[in-house]
Formats: structure tokens, sequence, C-alpha cells
């Protein structure tokens, strides 16, 4: 049996912002020690957070213990590394490796996905709307409603790639996918421009309440299509859907209030 450690989150998907001071770290238990998916459940996230916390304060003289989260859906013990980087330590919480995957590989597919991803967050940090644990979209939603207008948009029309469900070992775990060379059907699209197709699609032409954000898909379908069947909440009336390509039942928008 093996454990491991792998980043996720944007400082590993290549969305994240450019003097972004934290990083997401999941310690994850595989049998074997052979490719496929991550085991959850061998081993109890609290109880592991535990044993974690007690090696990093005998032995982890670089690091230093900040909080630990015991009662959050997902416990976490948040640590400063030589008192500059900011470490949010999960166990056995494996979703989100591949989600990193997923982004990782749109943001080496073309340099327009991680430039509207910051440009979204910039926007949504400066208005006070991002966010989960304030109830606003969180950046990872933000950022698949980027890609699903990259996606959808005529004039765009970005390749939709599939969603992993395995990654490798040891090392390779946080190696990016190898990158897809793609290039725009015709002239290149300036982020100024990308930011107005942005707005303008969620304004004026995405279907709210019944128009699903699904990056899966890549194509625009409503929460009555059989590929949503699992999904929480969608008949909301006029909300927000924005479905996780990996845990296929979440609604991310469901964070938000009813303002």
């Amino acid at each position: 049996d093996a454990w491991h450690a792998s980043a996720f989150g944007s400082a590993a998907s290549g969305l994240g912002l450019l003097g972004s001071s934290d990083l997401d770290v999941v310690v994850h238990h595989r049998q074997g020690g052979g490719g496929g998916a991550p085991q959850n459940g061998d081993d109890d996230p609290l109880r592991c957070l535990q044993r974690f916390r007690i090696a990093i304060e005998r032995e982890g003289d670089e690091f230093e213990l900040i909080e630990e989260v015991a009662g959050a859906r997902v416990p976490i013990l948040r640590l400063r590394f030589r008192g500059r980087l900011d470490i949010d330590v999960s166990c056995n919480n494996t979703a989100p490796l591949l989600n990193t995957a997923l982004l990782r590989a749109y943001a080496r597919l073309h340099p327009a996905v991680p430039a509207l991803a910051a440009a979204t967050k910039l926007w949504a940090k400066a208005e006070g709307v991002c966010g989960a644990q304030e109830g606003h979209l969180s950046s990872y939603a933000l950022a698949l409603m980027a890609l699903y207008c990259l996606q959808v948009v005529p004039c765009l029309r970005f390749p939709t790639l599939p969603v992993p469900t395995s990654f490798g070992t040891g090392a390779e775990d946080d190696d990016p996918p190898a990158p897809l060379q793609w290039h725009w059907p015709g002239p290149e699209r300036p982020l100024p421009r990308l930011i107005c197709c942005f707005f303008r699609f969620f304004a004026a032409d995405f279907r709210w309440g019944s128009e699903v954000v699904s990056v899966r898909h890549g194509r625009r379908a409503e929460v009555g299509d059989p590929a949503f069947r699992a999904l929480f909440g969608k008949w909301s009336e006029g909300r927000l859907h924005v479905e996780d390509p990996v845990v296929l039942g979440r609604n991310l928008r469901d964070v938000l209030g009813l303002e």
C-alpha cells in the first residue's frame, strides 16, 4: 500500500492568479501502488489528518500549524511553509484531483483558457461575489462558466475534452496530461473580446433556470436532458445550474443564497 501527496486546485491546474500564495494538497491512499482511481475511504479523513498533524508537529520543522478545521465537510489542516506559503491539507478527498487534471488539460489547450478564467475571477473578487464560504460561487465554478462560454458561443467553439477517470502514481500524479494542440479557426480572439463574449453570453443568451453549465458535454442543454438526471436542485426555478464534471450529481450553485 502507498500514500501519496498531490496538489490540486488553481495552483495545480494552471488557472491560478499570478502571486497567489496558497496551495491545496490531498494526502491519499492507494492500494498496491499501481495506476487507476484513488481509493476513497481507505482511511477516515479526520484520523488521517490527526496522524499527519502529529507527524508535522514532531518532524516538520519548516511547517507551522495554523489551524485544524475538523468540522468542515472536508476536514483540513492549514499549514504555513517557511513562513510564506499557506497550504490546506485534506485526506482522501480525491475527486478534486480529477477536476484539476481536466482544467489543466484545458489550460494547456490554448492560452485563452487561463486568461479568461483569471479575468472572470478578478472581476468576481473585485465585485465581492467570489468565494463559497461567503455564499458566492467558487473560483472553480467561475472557471467552468468561462470554459462553457468558450465551448458553446458560436464564434469560439472550443473542443470538449474527455473527463479523466484515473491517473498515475507517485511523481506522475502531479504531471499535467500531454497537451493537445489546438488553434482558433481563423484570427486569434484577444482577451477583451473574450471577456465581452463571456458577459454577453451570460447576460443575454444563457437560459437561466433551465440551461446547465456543463463542460462535460460542451453543448447547450437544459435540466430535462437525460444527461442531468442526477443533478441536485435542477428544478429550482430561476436558479443558475453549474454541473461538476466529475461529481455528476453536484450542482456548484448549491452554495448560493436566494438573493
